[in-house]
């Protein structure tokens, strides 16, 4: 009989043991391994996505693991039952199929009796959920979750307060909201809208205020007003998004100015540094240059900072390929070693905290004495393809340049490199 493994969340892993016997009931590896796959209700298509089968774990004779991973495949899904199943196996002389154990996901009602042990429990908490019984609800924490698009929760009252909260001990938050999107509270009301009243002071911590605060700022406003303040701001603001009639300290930052062209501070800082960084271009080929030759230098900086153009060639032909040199060098010979270079977006590779990288090419290498050096050519139709500074962010890539001998990483580069937008 195969054993019920219980019903599981969606997209979790699990893990359970099974067992492979002779004749007599002795232990006995499998001589054919088989295949350990799922059925999904009465399909009769099985899967082997995100199973892990292990034999004679830990070392024990006829003792197996089997580990499944319901995130691996978008065959797991929810209100489904699933059987675990031997195939194609050989144990004791024998061709086994077989059903070892059998799950279901998020396919079972809730009993509330066997939650909680008892059925008296049971009737107090529904005789108290729907005003029959008692009017406290005693619980260590409660979550509620909507997924229709409608309020989670609803309160109604025909007098005194909508929600009252007395917290009790030193420290606690009175009232604690999280949102990750939208409004973490929206409070709609024919008198005040909302009423605070401290013995000392009530903090606000908020990204944006949208509206106008009638009265004064006593304190720093971290994030944005988009409205108007009729009171005084003793301290400093973010970000105004609105009227100033009065500014009597000092402005760090005005984005949202503008002049008649309609250009705003930022436009007009960013294409600055678009401009600096293109006249910093300029200045590194001019300062290579003589009065009877032009000379093109590489575009890898002594920090390994790289710097292109979208849309430019870089190859040896132009004699401004990427070129990585190393001197004094004294490991093994690297004249048939492979080079790859590896390119990732900055924002992707700062989110993944890893280098898998959107764009690959081989480069190429010489060793002559101890000296060595790696190049790497990107075409015009390669580099067109990046996405490019502005309107992203400066060093907007991160790079890798592999030098690969017999599967051994022998040495690495790793830097930024921004790619300039062509004028």
């Amino acid at each position: 009989m195969s054993t019920y493994l219980g019903d599981w969340t969606e997209d979790s892993t699990h893990y359970f043991l099974w067992n492979t016997n002779d004749s007599n009931g002795a232990a006995i590896t499998r001589t054919v391994n088989g295949t350990v796959s799922v059925y999904k209700d009465n399909n009769i298509t099985q899967s082997v996505a995100g199973i892990t089968d292990t034999e004679d774990f830990d070392g024990v004779t006829g003792v197996h693991l089997c580990i499944i991973d319901t995130s691996a495949d978008a065959f797991y899904v929810t209100d489904s039952d699933y059987t675990v199943v031997l195939t194609g196996a050989t144990i004791d002389g024998q061709t086994v199929n077989a059903t070892i154990a059998y799950f279901s996901i998020e396919n079972r009602e809730v009993d509330t009796i066997a939650i909680s042990g008892d059925k008296i429990a049971a009737n107090a908490l529904e005789s108290m959920l729907d005003g029959s019984g008692g009017s406290v609800l005693t619980l260590e924490q409660l979550r509620i979750d909507s997924t229709d698009g409608n309020a989670a929760v609803y309160i109604t009252n025909s007098f005194g307060h909508g929600i009252r909260l007395s917290i009790e001990g030193a420290g606690n938050d009175g009232i604690n909201i999280w949102s990750d999107e939208r409004y973490g509270v929206n409070i709609s009301s024919e008198e005040d809208c909302i009423r605070l009243t401290s013995v000392a002071s009530v903090e606000i911590q908020a990204t944006t205020i949208i509206g106008d605060l009638f009265g004064g700022v006593d304190g720093d406003i971290g994030g944005s007003i988009i409205g108007n303040v009729g009171g005084n701001v003793a301290g400093t603001v973010a970000a105004v998004t609105g009227a100033i009639n009065t500014a009597a300290g000092t402005i760090t930052t005005l984005d949202g100015l503008s002049g008649a062209d309609g250009d705003t501070l930022k436009i007009l800082s960013d294409e600055h540094d678009a401009l600096a960084a293109t006249l910093t271009l300029i200045k590194a080929v001019t300062d290579g240059l003589s009065e009877s030759e032009v000379q093109f230098i590489s575009v890898v900086g002594e920090d390994n900072i790289v710097t292109i153009v979208s849309g430019d060639d870089y190859t040896t032909a132009t004699s401004n390929a990427l070129t990585w040199t190393i001197t004094n060098y004294t490991g093994p010979a690297l004249g048939a070693a492979d080079v790859t270079f590896k390119a990732n977006r900055k924002r992707t590779y700062d989110d993944d905290d890893t280098l898998s990288a959107v764009f690959t090419k081989a480069g190429s290498i010489t060793h002559i004495a101890t000296t060595v050096t790696i190049t790497v050519e990107l075409t015009a139709t390669e580099t067109i393809d990046f996405h490019t500074y502005p309107p992203d962010e400066r060093y907007n890539y991160q790079y890798q340049t592999s030098v690969i001998l017999g599967g051994a990483i022998i040495t690495k580069f790793l830097g930024a490199m921004t790619v300039l937008r062509e004028v």
